[in-house]
Formats: C-alpha cells, structure tokens, sequence
C-alpha cells in the first residue's frame, strides 16, 4: 500500500493538461474548461491577522473538490501502466493506491522471484513519480502478505525494498477504512469497530434525557448503524463469537434508544426497532 506525501499539492497543471489531451482523448472546448478550472488560483498564508502577497498556483488540484479526485487518478494513470509490465494487480482509489499479486509460499523460488518483481516495480514507480512532481512516503508505505496459519511460518521475516528503505509487513493494514490482518479473520477490524461505536454509545448515553426518540433514532443511525454497516460484506464467514461482538454494539444502541434496562431481554426490543 504505498503513501504519497501531498499528492495532490505537486500535480503539474501543464502535465495533467497534456495526460487528458493524450490518454483520454480530451481536446477543444472540453480541454479548454479543465484549462480553465485550474487556472488563476492563487494561495496566501495567514499568520497572527497578517496576510501575504497572493500567489499564482501552477500546481495542485482543489483539495475537497468533485473532480480533484479524478483528475489526479488521471494524473497517475501511467502507474498501472507500470503494475502491468510487472506483472503486479493494482487498486487505485484517488491517492490510495495499492499493489498485489500472489505466490506459493512454501517455493523459496517463487518467493524471490515476487520480492524482485515487486521491487523493480516499485523502483520504476518511484522513479516515474520523480519525474511527475510526486513523492512516495516510504516511512508510511506498508506491506501486508496474507496467508494461512499452516504457512504463516514460511513468509515470516520477508521484507521489501523501496528506495532506500527496508519495509516489514505490518501486522494489520488500514485499507479505505477497513483493517486487514494476515489472516484476514477480521477480528482487529471488529474490535476497532466495536470500540468506536461503543465510544459513541457512550457519548450519547451522557444526553440522552434531553432528546426525543426520533433523534436518538437519527444519531445512533449516523454515529452508530453507519459504522456498522460500513464494508460488512467484508465480514462474511468470520467467526460467531466475534459477530457477536457487533451484535453486542447494536444491542447497547437499542437499549440507547428505548431507554431499557440491560435485564429486560433484547429480542423485543431489535423487532421494535427494525
């Protein structure tokens, strides 16, 4: 999972102009509004009521925007273009991006030939974002190598070279939001879950005698359900005991709202709810 320092800060207006005429086919007046979009920015810093001369931005996409998104995946199209002479699957969402590919980790063979390909990739990706006004965070860059209990012992101590750096796989990865383990069973993704859900139960809890149910309602849906609910297909085939961990969580939320005993049996209360 490799970590750009201000991705979006250093994009070359000029460049991203030229990638959109040549890769995506934009030309006349199409080309002409983006031309238009990114042009006549400018920036000033603020500094104990003090405000500097304007300056002319030639670089960055708007930060917060619809399209800064997009035109920074088109910025860095040429990136998958490089996964793909490697051999390497790729996952681009905005700045986060992330490559993949699989091998057989009882194969000493196989296992060298991955680490190489991976890092010649890796060498031409940081070579090209050199080249692109970009820059690759190897303090934050992570690997993770999933694999089964049974082989855990044959890719332990493997590690990555990037740039200068030796990286470690790293126990658990945060991946949009989701934590992902060596073992994907899920459990550190539904303990940090349970934990923020359970925080904002708590914070809830504190006001709850000032609102009406309706709105308890609508902030355990906003606070609560929509963690939840958030990449649970992802869940599918974990283990019962830590299903019931979130069902734990929804449990207290109920009782949140319903102003219920923790004695009183949950059941009629979920079917009330639902």
């Amino acid at each position: 999972m490799l970590d750009l320092s201000a991705a979006v800060d250093t994009i070359d207006h000029i460049t991203v102009l030229s990638r959109l005429e040549q890769q995506f086919s934009f030309a006349e007046q199409p080309l002409q509004w983006v031309a238009s979009y990114l042009s006549d920015r400018f920036q000033t810093v603020s500094i104990d009521g003090k405000v500097s001369e304007p300056v002319l931005l030639t670089f960055s996409v708007p930060q917060g925007s619809v399209l800064g998104p997009k035109f920074y995946t088109m910025y860095t199209k040429p990136v998958g273009e490089i996964c793909k002479k490697h051999g390497l699957g790729h996952h681009f969402y905005a700045d986060d991006s992330q490559l993949y590919l699989s091998f057989e980790p009882t194969d000493g063979a196989a296992q060298d030939e991955t680490l190489n390909r991976v890092e010649k990739c890796l060498h031409d990706i940081i070579s090209w974002m050199n080249t692109n006004m970009l820059k690759l965070n190897t303090d934050k860059t992570e690997v993770r190598i999933f694999s089964s209990q049974n082989n855990a012992k044959y890719v332990d101590g493997l590690t990555i070279k990037v740039g200068d750096s030796t990286i470690k796989p790293s126990q658990y990865v945060r991946n949009i939001g989701a934590w992902f383990d060596s073992r994907m069973n899920m459990e550190h993704h539904i303990n940090a879950i349970s934990r923020s859900c359970f925080g904002q139960i708590r914070q809830i809890g504190h006001i709850r005698q000032y609102l009406t149910p309706n709105a308890t309602k609508s902030l355990v849906n906003s606070l609560v359900t929509s963690r939840l609910d958030y990449c649970n297909a992802l869940l599918y085939g974990t283990q019962t005991s830590a299903i019931k961990k979130l069902q734990n969580v929804q449990n207290t939320a109920a009782r949140v709202i319903t102003r219920t005993s923790r004695y009183s049996h949950i059941t009629p209360i979920l079917k009330e709810l639902h």
